[in-house]
């Protein structure tokens, strides 16, 4: 089949459209633009993390300081020689036994091995 001619009115004039176009200024203006709210906002939540991070490293380095002024005070004037290694295990025992969680228990290294030698005996059975 044969394609039919436009058909085209001659009365109406085409008026061509005019090109819209973005100046370069533009682009670089929008550029500067993100690159400022990316690099800003990088900048605040890392400022906010590490506020974050300083806020409880300082309460951590407070409560340190309170456990090590006790070690200190028990080890220059108990009228006994102390054990240092008796001391940080009871220690930590204590802080384990504050959480009042009878699932939380901390052992020392005998007491590891103690447990690891109990786990890997050999069993024997059906296995069921």
């Amino acid at each position: 089949m044969p394609e039919e001619p436009k058909q085209t009115n001659p009365h109406i004039k085409k008026v061509p459209r005019p090109k819209r176009r973005v100046g370069l200024w533009t682009y670089i203006i929008s550029i500067v633009v993100a690159l400022g709210i990316g690099v800003g906002g990088t900048y605040w939540l890392i400022g906010r993390q590490v506020n974050a991070q300083l806020s409880s490293m300082q309460q951590t380095s407070k409560a340190m300081k309170k456990i090590e002024s006790v070690y200190e005070t028990i080890n220059e004037n108990y009228y006994k020689p102390v054990n240092a290694n008796k001391l940080a295990n009871g220690a930590i025992n204590g802080m384990v036994n504050s959480l009042g969680d009878k699932f939380s228990e901390y052992m020392d290294k005998s007491e590891t091995e103690s447990l690891n030698d109990t786990i890997d005996s050999s069993f024997s059975g059906i296995g069921a």
